[in-house]
């Protein structure tokens, strides 16, 4: 089969456009002008076409009733009120355990923020003042009263007792009522429960412990503590389960000490209520953390009157 030569190609494609081209336009006068009635049938045409656009580019609008169901933007909240602020003072004087409880207008946060900055400038015993203010002249919140605590543990461990007078210190009577089986063991016991409590009162307490035989119970040993002066008759006691381990029997009669103290403080009106140790927490850190030395300076004059 022989193959038909280029330039006889390029003519026939030359031919058949050039007679497509003839007979499509052979009735048409290019140079004569569009009569009136054309002009207006074209002006009809894109108008009409123009009023409807093409969807190309058209974009998706909302309905009316979608928009008007949009709620407006909330307003931003409110910024929460400044916290005021605790006046510091003269801080070359002797401290006082009463300092700021004039303070009685002044939420939690004052005296944290008041705390936290004297423990910053290295005003330890102003800043534990402070911290123990949280505790008793404030309400706080669990952040905060977690704070006052830890800031409490931080300081007076590196804090002399308030009071190292043994003269000064008010004198009380822890009396134990323990089992006959378990004397030897809560006496003690007691002498070192007496000696944690005169540590957490810093001093203002002076202890002389006695233990006795309680009333004998075959179906439950019993523990029965009371802490008074010498010149209260009936005084207000706690009764326990008595444990058969020293160690044990010291821990039981010092959460009785504590509830003791707490009951008591919590009749004044110039007090916070002392608050409830956590679960598993030692009962001499409650009494030294929970109980501030003020508190314990109440507590002792309290019991010592009549």
């Amino acid at each position: 089969m022989r193959r038909v030569p280029l330039p006889i190609v390029f003519l026939l494609c030359i031919a058949v456009v050039g007679t497509i081209w003839w007979h499509g336009t052979r009735d048409y006068d290019f140079l004569k002008p569009p009569s009136p009635t054309e002009i207006e049938f074209a002006r009809q045409r894109a108008a009409g076409e123009l009023a409807q656009p093409s969807d190309l580019f058209a974009v998706e609008t909302l309905a009316e009733e979608t928009i008007a169901e949009i709620p407006p933007p909330e307003p931003p909240p409110a910024p929460p009120p400044p916290t005021p602020v605790i006046e510091i003072g003269d801080l070359s004087a002797e401290p006082e355990l009463d300092a700021w409880t004039d303070e009685v207008d002044k939420p939690a946060a004052s005296f944290v923020n008041l705390a936290s900055k004297l423990e910053a400038d290295t005003q330890f015993a102003w800043a534990l003042l402070a911290w123990e203010r949280v505790i008793d002249h404030s309400k706080p919140s669990g952040e905060e009263l977690e704070a006052a605590l830890n800031g409490i543990r931080r300081i007076r461990a590196t804090q002399a007792p308030w009071n190292d007078d043994p003269k000064a210190a008010t004198e009380l009577i822890m009396n134990v009522d323990a089992p006959g089986d378990r004397l030897k063991l809560s006496m003690k016991a007691a002498n070192e429960a007496a000696d944690a409590v005169e540590k957490a009162s810093s001093g203002l307490l002076m202890l002389s412990s006695t233990v006795r035989k309680g009333r004998a119970t075959a179906a439950s040993p019993k523990l029965k503590v009371t802490l008074t002066s010498k010149e209260a008759s009936e005084p207000p006691s706690v009764e326990t389960p008595s444990p058969e381990d020293a160690e044990d029997i010291k821990k039981e009669i010092l959460r009785s000490v504590f509830k003791l103290v707490a009951s008591k403080l919590a009749l004044r009106d110039d007090l916070q209520p002392i608050s409830l140790p956590q679960s598993g927490e030692e009962p001499a850190d409650s009494l030294e953390c929970r109980i501030t030395r003020l508190a314990w300076m109440k507590f002792a004059e309290s019991s010592a009157s009549p």
